[in-house]
């Protein structure tokens, strides 16, 4: 996580034992919103390369997949309290800081 000067407040990558990309992908965002509202965040903006995430959460694109309606149940849970949530998709390439932190837990 960033501060708004761009400074690296939190870096975090663990395992969460078997999944699918789609479910870590979720289980990533939850675990960042649980952390970033521990820290007092109440702005939080993300870049995510899972157009998957970005468009369900957003409602453009609706769940076929019923094991992750609770992922998106949750999420929406955690935003409504916040004073500002952006979500937004980038292309893998720009997101070389998550792959670091994936490739470096493995």
């Amino acid at each position: 996580m960033f501060d708004n000067n761009g400074v690296v407040v939190y870096e975090d990558g663990h395992s969460i034992g078997l999944a699918t990309n789609n479910e870590a992908e979720y289980s990533a965002l939850c675990f960042a919103l649980y952390q970033a509202k521990e820290m007092g965040c109440t702005h939080f903006v993300v870049k995510s390369d899972s157009r998957l995430v970005v468009n369900q959460i957003s409602g453009e694109w609706r769940i076929h997949e019923n094991h992750l309606k609770p992922y998106v149940d949750e999420i929406q849970s955690e935003i409504k309290d916040l004073e500002e949530f952006d979500l937004s998709w980038i292309p893998r390439r720009e997101n070389k800081l998550a792959d670091a932190l994936t490739h470096k837990r493995r």
